[in-house]
């Protein structure tokens, strides 16, 4: 065996002239597979060279540690190739390419031979070598630190002294300028390629970036229906098959890291025309639950598990927001319910605690305050500017607040005076970061606050059906030229 330096160097080369120009592949399927077979083999034995097992346990000196350099390069390769936005018909024109090894035909330098010998007729399937790029990617991105927690910490801090902290860069380097762009164009890859393993990428992604990868999940029309079939796959080998679970829980860690970070969105919503169908799986998922609580703890965490209780307590949620029958026969008790308590908050709010909350969240919002729009970070990489007005609603540049006051849905410039009348009269916070976010009072306290300081009713009755309706019409607005969201779209009318 070679160096390891010079082995790697060898592989990454191959590999980083087949991806750099994917719409015309010069290599088959298999050319990728044997690559990266070879690239981890290559690391093994350097692992079994450096540091030997001791203890029981084999520290692998991995890419990760040994070689940073072809690391950054190689993640920089695969990356592009994935986040390139293409058309399903230029995807499937690349699969029919890369069917047939053709690799051959031409001069072969002598390094590669060792990788990916001659073949004859048909080469290994584009999908297996589409996930191992997936995977590759996702075993790098999980030695990078959660930089985005700590900057929400630091964020935090800054808030009470006053300044101002901006989104990490490397939240940035992975998403590029355009989020949406990038998180489609990986959404189309689970589209051609299903497989859990697409979702433990974008676990990585949530993890990492934050809000910024995560709203351009909740506004893809793919993932609803690919999270259901993940889902439903797993649920037809359980409990015969117990290797199905690991795939079923790293779908979950995912659905529940990416509603850590609320976008203004409900969990119908995201569900979309998928709502019934995910009703009808968690029915499933709590028939099996008893055997899935009893796997040891060995072989499962209860992080894992307490992931599939949290997907199952949010079937509630999404059968009370579609305003579903309460239909012991059709739906389980349990089901019925979360549903009941979530209605029973709905009732208990009223016209002032929805102001509270209205006026607590623009105090919080770290996005564009322009509904189809709310970037997490602005192009430029300056801080939002707040509405010279109100001064509670960032925008990330001059043209979303001027569509925002003129926007047809819900204009700004007839809440704005609202907005900063009650901000004035009730002592809110004017923006994030200037002030101490702390809440100034509770929101049992609002209505007994709003008379004694005689707060007119007619800026609380204005203001209070915004956020009542703030989702639908985010939802309308998102969703709103899908054929996915539909039925859904129906309902809410």
């Amino acid at each position: 065996m070679k160096p390891f330096d010079r082995d790697m160097e060898d592989v990454l080369a191959c590999l980083g002239d087949a991806l750099k120009d994917p719409r015309r592949p010069k290599h088959c399927a298999q050319f990728y597979i044997d690559s990266f077979f070879a690239l981890n083999e290559t690391d093994y034995e350097h692992a079994l060279r450096e540091r030997p097992q001791s203890g029981g346990v084999l520290w692998r000196n991995t890419l990760h540690r040994r070689a940073g350099r072809h690391k950054h390069a190689f993640l920089d390769i695969c990356w592009a190739f994935l986040a390139t936005l293409r058309s399903l018909e230029d995807i499937d024109a690349m699969m029919a390419a890369m069917e047939l090894c053709q690799c051959h035909m031409y001069q072969w330098p002598s390094r590669w031979e060792w990788i990916h010998a001659p073949r004859r007729g048909r080469s290994g399937s584009f999908s297996e070598a589409l996930l191992q790029i997936v995977c590759f990617v996702t075993e790098v991105l999980t030695w990078a630190p959660d930089d985005y927690s700590k900057s929400r910490r630091r964020a935090d801090r800054a808030a009470q002294r006053g300044s101002f902290v901006p989104w990490p860069e490397h939240a940035r380097t992975l998403l590029g300028t355009d989020a949406d762009t990038t998180i489609t164009a990986l959404c189309r890859w689970m589209t051609v390629c299903p497989s859990h393993e697409h979702f433990k990428l974008l676990y990585e992604l949530a993890r990492i970036c934050g809000r910024p990868a995560v709203i351009p999940m909740f506004r893809c029309v793919h993932l609803p229906r690919l999270l259901m079939d993940e889902l439903e796959k797993g649920l037809a080998l359980l409990p015969r098959r117990l290797e199905a679970l690991p795939p079923m829980f790293a779908t979950l860690r995912w659905f529940r890291t990416a509603l850590a970070h609320p976008d203004g969105m409900s969990t119908a919503a995201f569900y979309g025309s998928e709502c019934e169908r995910g009703l009808r799986l968690v029915d499933r998922m709590l028939g099996i639950w008893p055997w899935v609580r009893r796997v040891p703890e060995s072989q499962h965490t209860d992080e894992e598990k307490a992931n599939w209780v949290f997907f199952m307590r949010d079937a509630g949620w999404v059968h009370s927001a579609l305003g579903l029958p309460y239909d012991e026969a059709q739906y389980r008790r349990e089901v019925l319910d979360c549903s009941r308590d979530a209605q029973s908050l709905r009732a208990q709010s009223n016209v002032y605690h929805c102001v509270h909350d209205e006026m607590m969240r623009q105090c919080k919002m770290d996005y564009c305050g322009f509904p189809p729009c709310m970037a997490t970070f602005t192009s430029e990489g300056r801080p939002f500017r707040y509405c010279g007005g109100c001064k509670r609603v960032p925008y990330c540049s001059v043209a979303c607040q001027r569509k925002h006051w003129r926007w047809e849905r819900s204009a700004h410039r007839n809440l704005c005076d609202d907005f900063r009348y009650l901000r004035d009269i009730l002592e809110y916070p004017a923006a994030l970061g200037k002030r101490d976010m702390e809440q100034p009072f509770s929101k049992e306290d609002a209505e007994v606050l709003c008379h004694v300081k005689k707060v007119d009713l007619a800026a609380i009755q204005n203001v209070a059906p915004y956020y009542q309706e703030y989702n639908k019409r985010i939802l309308k607005e998102i969703y709103g030229g899908s054929a996915d969201a539909t039925s859904y779209l129906n309902k809410l009318a």
